[in-house]
């Protein structure tokens, strides 16, 4: 989740264990963080914005 005052658990808390727990790998996970930038309300921009985030991320993973 991303409501760490409420649910007491940060997202890359929630990340690690579903890692841990599914078995996911960088680009399993990489996959989830696009497709949790599909369903956001953010218009156009915003999500080109995550998007270019994302993938800034995994070109520095290699």
């Amino acid at each position: 989740t991303d409501d760490v005052g409420f649910f007491c658990s940060p997202v890359s808390t929630e990340y690690l264990l579903a890692a841990a727990n599914f078995n996911l790998d960088q680009s399993a996970l990489l996959d989830i963080c696009k497709k949790g930038v599909d369903s956001i309300f953010g218009g156009p921009r915003e999500k080109e914005r995550l998007y270019s985030l994302i993938d800034k991320f995994e070109e520095e993973l290699q």
